[in-house]
Protein backbone atom coordinates (compact mmCIF):
# COMPACT_ATOMS: atom_id res chain seq x y z
CA UNK A 1 0.00 0.00 0.00
CA UNK A 2 1.43 3.51 -0.77
CA UNK A 3 2.63 5.69 2.13
CA UNK A 4 0.53 8.26 1.00
CA UNK A 5 -2.81 6.64 1.76
CA UNK A 6 -1.54 5.06 4.88
CA UNK A 7 -1.12 8.14 6.20
CA UNK A 8 -4.33 9.82 5.18
CA UNK A 9 -6.05 6.89 6.63
CA UNK A 10 -4.54 7.39 10.03
CA UNK A 11 -5.52 10.98 9.78
CA UNK A 12 -9.24 10.16 9.39
CA UNK A 13 -9.49 7.86 12.15
CA UNK A 14 -7.17 10.59 14.48
CA UNK A 15 -10.08 13.58 13.98
CA UNK A 16 -13.02 10.98 13.70
CA UNK A 17 -12.31 10.49 17.57
CA UNK A 18 -12.30 14.51 18.95
CA UNK A 19 -15.54 14.91 16.51
CA UNK A 20 -17.38 11.65 18.22
CA UNK A 21 -16.42 13.21 21.89
CA UNK A 22 -17.44 16.71 20.67
CA UNK A 23 -20.89 15.00 20.07
CA UNK A 24 -21.26 13.38 23.63
CA UNK A 25 -20.37 16.61 24.68
CA UNK A 26 -22.91 18.51 22.67
CA UNK A 27 -25.81 15.90 23.44
CA UNK A 28 -24.92 16.64 27.27
CA UNK A 29 -25.18 20.30 26.96
CA UNK A 30 -28.39 19.58 24.99
CA UNK A 31 -30.00 17.97 27.54
CA UNK A 32 -29.08 20.59 30.23
CA UNK A 33 -30.55 23.20 28.03
CA UNK A 34 -33.78 21.12 27.70
CA UNK A 35 -33.46 20.56 31.86
CA UNK A 36 -32.91 24.41 31.94
CA UNK A 37 -36.74 24.88 30.06
CA UNK A 38 -38.29 22.67 32.21
CA UNK A 39 -37.14 24.28 35.45
CA UNK A 40 -36.14 27.69 34.16
CA UNK A 41 -32.21 27.91 36.03
CA UNK A 42 -29.16 28.45 34.66
CA UNK A 43 -27.48 25.25 32.62
CA UNK A 44 -24.80 24.88 34.46
CA UNK A 45 -26.35 24.76 37.37
CA UNK A 46 -28.99 22.71 36.71
CA UNK A 47 -26.63 20.36 35.45
CA UNK A 48 -24.57 20.37 38.73
CA UNK A 49 -27.80 20.48 41.29
CA UNK A 50 -28.27 16.76 39.58
CA UNK A 51 -24.59 15.54 41.28
CA UNK A 52 -24.96 16.99 44.84
CA UNK A 53 -26.07 13.70 47.28
CA UNK A 54 -29.37 13.94 48.31
CA UNK A 55 -30.21 15.68 51.87
CA UNK A 56 -28.88 14.04 54.97
CA UNK A 57 -32.14 13.29 57.88
CA UNK A 58 -32.65 16.01 60.61
CA UNK A 59 -31.88 14.34 64.19
CA UNK A 60 -34.03 15.07 66.94
CA UNK A 61 -35.22 18.40 67.50
CA UNK A 62 -35.12 20.15 70.92
CA UNK A 63 -38.37 20.57 72.63
CA UNK A 64 -38.91 23.96 74.82
CA UNK A 65 -38.38 23.52 78.51
CA UNK A 66 -41.55 23.63 80.75
CA UNK A 67 -41.39 25.48 83.76
CA UNK A 68 -41.93 23.16 86.76
CA UNK A 69 -42.15 23.31 90.36
CA UNK A 70 -39.41 24.04 92.51
CA UNK A 71 -37.34 25.98 89.57
CA UNK A 72 -36.17 29.47 90.54
CA UNK A 73 -37.16 32.38 88.14
CA UNK A 74 -35.40 35.80 87.10
CA UNK A 75 -38.12 37.68 85.58
CA UNK A 76 -37.48 41.16 83.95
CA UNK A 77 -39.81 43.68 83.55
CA UNK A 78 -38.50 46.32 81.18
CA UNK A 79 -38.25 49.72 82.72
CA UNK A 80 -37.63 48.32 86.18
CA UNK A 81 -34.70 48.45 87.68
CA UNK A 82 -34.05 45.00 89.28
CA UNK A 83 -35.18 41.37 88.32
CA UNK A 84 -37.85 39.55 90.56
CA UNK A 85 -36.35 36.30 91.72
CA UNK A 86 -39.21 34.12 92.64
CA UNK A 87 -39.85 29.82 92.85
CA UNK A 88 -42.50 28.25 91.67
CA UNK A 89 -44.29 26.80 94.87
CA UNK A 90 -46.13 23.40 95.42
CA UNK A 91 -49.43 25.00 94.12
CA UNK A 92 -47.49 25.62 90.64
CA UNK A 93 -48.20 29.56 91.11
CA UNK A 94 -45.80 32.54 91.21
CA UNK A 95 -46.73 35.70 93.19
CA UNK A 96 -45.75 39.16 91.23
CA UNK A 97 -46.41 43.07 92.44
CA UNK A 98 -49.77 44.16 90.06
CA UNK A 99 -49.44 40.79 88.48
CA UNK A 100 -50.36 38.69 91.57
CA UNK A 101 -50.86 34.80 91.38
CA UNK A 102 -49.99 33.75 88.12
CA UNK A 103 -50.00 29.72 86.75
CA UNK A 104 -46.09 28.94 86.17
CA UNK A 105 -46.01 24.73 86.18
CA UNK A 106 -46.08 23.29 82.88
CA UNK A 107 -45.59 26.23 80.54
CA UNK A 108 -42.62 27.40 78.54
CA UNK A 109 -40.78 30.91 79.71
CA UNK A 110 -42.07 32.56 76.91
CA UNK A 111 -45.46 32.02 77.30
CA UNK A 112 -45.42 32.73 81.13
CA UNK A 113 -43.41 35.84 79.61
CA UNK A 114 -46.58 36.75 77.82
CA UNK A 115 -48.93 36.04 80.48
CA UNK A 116 -47.50 38.20 82.66
CA UNK A 117 -47.21 41.23 80.06
CA UNK A 118 -50.93 40.98 79.82
CA UNK A 119 -51.26 41.47 83.44
CA UNK A 120 -49.73 44.38 83.18
CA UNK A 121 -51.17 46.36 80.11
CA UNK A 122 -53.57 48.27 82.23
CA UNK A 123 -50.73 49.79 84.72
CA UNK A 124 -48.10 50.01 82.05
CA UNK A 125 -48.11 50.84 77.99
CA UNK A 126 -47.32 47.65 75.84
CA UNK A 127 -45.23 46.14 78.60
CA UNK A 128 -42.07 44.06 77.80
CA UNK A 129 -41.47 40.78 79.91
CA UNK A 130 -38.35 38.37 80.16
CA UNK A 131 -38.44 35.08 82.09
CA UNK A 132 -35.32 33.02 82.74
CA UNK A 133 -35.35 30.02 84.55
CA UNK A 134 -31.92 30.89 86.72
CA UNK A 135 -31.98 27.40 88.11
CA UNK A 136 -33.61 23.91 87.69
CA UNK A 137 -35.20 21.92 90.66
CA UNK A 138 -37.63 20.13 89.36
CA UNK A 139 -36.30 17.97 86.47
CA UNK A 140 -37.06 14.12 87.68
CA UNK A 141 -37.50 10.91 85.57
CA UNK A 142 -38.64 7.73 86.70
CA UNK A 143 -36.25 4.59 85.59
CA UNK A 144 -38.05 1.07 86.03
CA UNK A 145 -37.26 -2.32 84.50
CA UNK A 146 -34.33 -3.76 82.67
CA UNK A 147 -31.99 -1.06 84.13
CA UNK A 148 -28.97 -1.40 85.69
CA UNK A 149 -30.39 0.67 88.68
CA UNK A 150 -34.29 1.16 89.32
CA UNK A 151 -35.21 4.78 90.78
CA UNK A 152 -36.07 8.26 90.38
CA UNK A 153 -33.14 10.27 88.30
CA UNK A 154 -32.97 14.23 89.04
CA UNK A 155 -30.85 16.85 86.45
CA UNK A 156 -30.27 20.34 86.40
CA UNK A 157 -31.12 20.14 82.70
CA UNK A 158 -33.51 17.90 80.83
CA UNK A 159 -32.35 14.97 79.12
CA UNK A 160 -32.59 12.93 76.09
CA UNK A 161 -33.33 9.19 76.35
CA UNK A 162 -30.16 7.55 75.66
CA UNK A 163 -28.63 9.91 78.24
CA UNK A 164 -30.94 9.18 80.73
CA UNK A 165 -30.40 5.52 80.68
CA UNK A 166 -26.50 6.17 80.77
CA UNK A 167 -27.66 8.01 84.25
CA UNK A 168 -29.30 4.28 85.20
CA UNK A 169 -26.40 2.03 84.34
CA UNK A 170 -27.83 1.20 81.09
CA UNK A 171 -29.68 -1.90 79.87
CA UNK A 172 -29.29 -5.34 81.86
CA UNK A 173 -28.05 -8.30 80.09
CA UNK A 174 -32.09 -9.24 80.59
CA UNK A 175 -33.37 -6.77 78.12
CA UNK A 176 -35.02 -7.00 74.74
CA UNK A 177 -34.25 -3.57 73.71
CA UNK A 178 -38.23 -2.09 73.82
CA UNK A 179 -38.47 0.56 75.67
CA UNK A 180 -42.16 2.54 76.87
CA UNK A 181 -42.13 6.22 78.00
CA UNK A 182 -45.39 7.04 80.16
CA UNK A 183 -45.97 10.67 80.32
CA UNK A 184 -48.78 12.55 81.39
CA UNK A 185 -49.89 15.61 79.40
CA UNK A 186 -52.80 18.03 79.25
CA UNK A 187 -54.56 15.46 76.55
CA UNK A 188 -54.14 12.23 78.88
CA UNK A 189 -51.62 9.61 79.83
CA UNK A 190 -49.09 9.01 76.54
CA UNK A 191 -47.31 5.86 75.97
CA UNK A 192 -44.16 5.70 73.31
CA UNK A 193 -42.84 2.52 72.29
CA UNK A 194 -38.93 2.82 71.08
CA UNK A 195 -36.62 0.45 70.10
CA UNK A 196 -33.40 1.13 71.13
CA UNK A 197 -31.00 -1.03 68.54
CA UNK A 198 -32.88 1.04 65.81
CA UNK A 199 -31.66 4.21 67.65
CA UNK A 200 -28.12 2.66 68.38
CA UNK A 201 -27.93 1.71 64.57
CA UNK A 202 -29.03 5.04 63.37
CA UNK A 203 -32.17 3.93 61.99
CA UNK A 204 -33.92 5.96 63.98
CA UNK A 205 -32.58 8.85 65.61
CA UNK A 206 -35.80 10.69 66.43
CA UNK A 207 -36.66 8.29 69.02
CA UNK A 208 -34.33 9.37 70.97
CA UNK A 209 -36.74 11.65 72.60
CA UNK A 210 -36.04 14.32 75.00
CA UNK A 211 -37.50 13.37 77.93
CA UNK A 212 -40.29 15.73 79.94
CA UNK A 213 -40.13 16.13 83.92
CA UNK A 214 -42.19 13.04 85.67
CA UNK A 215 -41.77 10.49 82.80
CA UNK A 216 -41.49 6.99 83.71
CA UNK A 217 -39.29 4.96 81.31
CA UNK A 218 -39.59 1.54 81.39
CA UNK A 219 -36.57 -0.70 79.70
CA UNK A 220 -38.35 -4.06 79.10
Amino acid sequence: MPRSHSTNASLRRFVAVPRALAAAVALTLAAAVVLTLAVGSDPLVAFAQQQVDPPVPAGPTRAEYLIGYGDELSIFIFGEAEAHEVVVRPDGRITLPLVGDIEAEGVPPTLLAKSIAKRLEPFQKEPVVTVAVREIRSYRLFMLGRVGTQGMIESPTPLRLLQALAMAGGLNDFANKKILVMRESTEGPKRIGIDYDDIIKGKTPEQNIMLMSGDIVVAE
